[in-house]
């Protein structure tokens, strides 16, 4: 059954193994209201040039510490929930850090931007992108023409084809702030081989709103939403890890990053 059918709680009760990360998702999602958002700050000529969001010169650095008190909301917001004990604890001394130094928070959101010092690992590097992608300007992928994201430059980690007036287009998803745009319906965003004869595709058995993409030049694979509905479950990268672990064992390589090890 699709994930556009179930909903989240169906969508566990066919996928038990990912209901810890459906709680993670929950208190994430509980803390409170998201700040509005931006205008995007870039110039035409900075979207043309492929200079994502996030490195723009004309960025607000308040951006950053609006993303810091957001990650501290979220991580107050995730002790509520049953998470596993080393995740609970890992909150736990994220608050705790954040609660001794307000300054924490967007020096977390600046280092995985990329922006100032060392990325973190674990839950602070997971809130810290998830508090970027709800606070981040939105525009400008609309005349965005590259495989990589518009807001950070990551590689995608998941499309979707999506019905338009010029037919079926294909959308790229970014696995770290979530941004989509329009790509190239055929081609690999990660090598950009074009030759159909070494593009696949494989259909999960189960799975009938998802398929896989896979390029034969450079062995990565791109999971893909076929279905309509309930997007922001089909396409958050999380309840679709089983398809990475299939791909995995397949020899498939994940092109793009993601925030959930498997």
């Amino acid at each position: 059954m699709s994930a556009a059918v179930q909903g989240v709680k169906g969508w566990i009760e066919s996928h038990p193994y990912l209901a810890d990360l459906a709680l993670l998702q929950e208190g994430v999602e509980s803390a409170g209201s998201v700040p509005q958002r931006r205008r995007d700050p870039r110039s035409s000529d900075e979207i043309a040039r492929g200079v994502p969001l996030l490195r723009s010169e004309a960025l607000d650095p308040a951006l950053f510490a609006d993303a810091g008190k957001r990650i501290a909301a979220m991580a107050e917001a995730l002790l509520a929930q049953a998470l596993p004990p080393a995740l609970l604890h890992e909150c736990r001394t994220l608050c705790v850090l954040l609660g001794e130094n307000p300054e924490a928070g967007t020096r977390l959101a600046r280092a995985v931007a990329g922006s100032d010092g060392e990325a973190p690992a674990g839950l602070a590097s997971f809130l810290a992108w998830k508090a970027l992608g709800s606070l981040v300007p939105e525009g400008g992928a609309e005349d965005w023409n590259s495989s990589c994201c518009p807001t950070c430059g990551a590689l995608p980690a998941m499309a979707q084809l999506r019905e338009s007036d010029r037919g079926r287009e294909r959308h790229l998803v970014c696995g770290l702030c979530a941004t989509s745009w329009r790509y190239a319906r055929i081609g690999c965003p990660f090598c950009r081989n074009e030759t159909v004869e070494r593009l696949g595709v494989l259909e999960p058995e189960g799975e009938e709103s998802f398929r896989i993409d896979f390029c034969r030049e450079c062995n990565s694979y791109l999971k893909t939403y076929v279905g309509s509905g309930s997007e922001p479950l089909a396409l958050s990268d999380w309840s679709t890890l089983h398809l990475d672990a299939a791909c995995a064992e397949r020899g498939l390589r994940r092109g793009g990053p993601s925030l959930y090890d498997l």
